[in-house]
């Protein structure tokens, strides 16, 4: 059915009410002032300290993001709850924030930025039509040796950056343009291919056809033989 997943229905429609965004802003980062930068790679299961017990190194050092930040500005970290706990960010609590129970939609909504590697999240946050910059930093052994690929990685909608220098750099272009404009083909036709059911409408045409169907089982057993 082209009605789009019942669960997006809420990324289009409060992404355009400000102060819906304002009051979940201010709810998670505590003001509503800023860019808000969020981080949500994939799960990598290969990489553990022993059997059950998984691991997350940040690819790129707190530092040095945070020095590119504004005063305002606050990175979230959203990791796979496994590997929450080894996330160190001691020090940079003002503008780093790990964020392992609130609902992922949320984090969209208020976000400015997405920063991925191959998480399924860019389809999800492409609905917003914002930017996004892609740190796949393991890309040759996540392709090769892990997981690998269902649709060509070249056609995603922002920058591919592979080691931490090049990240920043992207960041900081971010930040001070507010945007990517020479990956605007990409994401209009990223967004064609995998967003374009997606209307704010889905749950209701679920339920609707639900009930119709319903309503049909129910003639059918009232029936007189």
């Amino acid at each position: 059915m082209d009605y789009g997943y019942p669960r997006n229905d809420r990324l289009v429609n409060q992404a355009k009410d400000p102060q819906a965004l304002a009051a979940i802003k201010q709810k998670i980062i505590g003001h509503k002032t800023g860019k808000v930068i969020l981080y949500a790679p994939t799960w990598r299961d290969d990489y553990f300290i022993r059997k059950g017990m998984y691991k997350m190194n940040l690819p790129f050092s707190l530092s040095k993001v945070v020095n590119a930040l504004g005063k305002d500005d606050v990175l979230i970290i959203r990791p796979h709850y496994l590997v929450a706990e080894s996330i160190n960010i001691h020090g940079f609590e003002a503008q780093v924030k790990v964020c392992v129970d609130e609902d992922i939609d949320d984090l969209y909504l208020i976000s400015d930025l997405l920063i991925t590697d191959y998480s399924s999240v860019m389809f999800d946050y492409a609905i917003l039509n914002r930017p996004m910059l892609f740190y796949p930093y393991d890309l040759a052994h996540y392709q090769g040796d892990i997981r690998g690929f269902y649709f060509d990685y070249d056609k995603v909608p922002g920058p591919v950056v592979t080691n931490e220098l090049d990240f920043v750099s992207a960041l900081e272009q971010f930040l001070s343009q507010g945007n990517y404009p020479a990956y605007a083909a990409k994401m209009t036709a990223f967004r064609q291919q995998f967003t374009t059911w997606e209307k704010g409408t889905a749950s209701e045409r679920v339920v609707a056809l639900m009930e119709a169907e319903a309503n049909k089982k129910a003639v059918k057993v009232t029936e007189p033989s």
